[in-house]
């Protein structure tokens, strides 16, 4: 800047005698004028992406809103939820069905790593079925036939739980008929 300023002090009368070119007003009018169309254009296009967004946002947030205020009458609903009896049916076999899982889960006899992870899975699919049951109640909260799925699923998983242990049971009496004695008065009866 210093340069710019020391050249402009030396040549101030050249500065002060000329005049520009003749249409140079007209010319810096137009060029003038095609900048604020520019910046016109550009203001408007901020106004127009400002609005837009906006619009997005809120087809966004009202999208939301109806997903969840329409999953709300379908929410999983359980067996507790309807009465207190159902509450104390449901809590005996989640109870009996976490004591066969641990069980299973803790098994010695397995071998195979891919064999117990296998069969682990497939307990855990069998709650794909009750999860589905839980939307049905919750749509429909007083449907006995639904109520009534429930819980024959939870004796079937039991069950099948059940059949699963006495089967390993049976497997350790043949490998290991010594310590069946001192199992029979540990384990508990299934």
């Amino acid at each position: 800047m210093d340069e710019l300023e020391k050249i402009m002090r030396d040549n101030s009368a050249e500065f002060l005698n000329q005049e520009p070119s003749v249409g140079h007003f007209e010319r810096f009018d137009q060029k003038l004028a095609r900048q604020n169309r520019k910046g016109k254009i550009i203001r408007m296009s901020k106004k127009i992406s400002r609005i837009a967004a906006i619009g997005l946002l809120v087809l966004m947030s009202s999208m939301w809103a109806f997903n969840e205020f329409s999953q709300s009458g379908q929410q999983h609903m359980k067996l507790g939820d309807i009465s207190q009896e159902y509450q104390e049916v449901e809590f005996f076999f989640t109870n009996q069905i976490d004591s066969r899982y641990e069980n299973i889960q803790n098994c010695q006899l397995i071998e195979s790593k891919e064999y117990k992870t296998k069969l682990l899975e497939e307990l855990n699919q069998m709650d794909s079925i009750y999860e589905n049951l839980q939307q049905e109640l919750g749509a429909n909260p007083n449907d006995e036939r639904i109520i009534q799925a429930m819980i024959q699923h939870y004796q079937t998983k039991l069950k099948i739980m059940s059949d699963i242990l006495n089967r390993l049971q049976s497997i350790q009496k043949i490998k290991n008929p010594q310590t069946i004695n001192q199992n029979q008065y540990e384990s508990v009866e299934l």
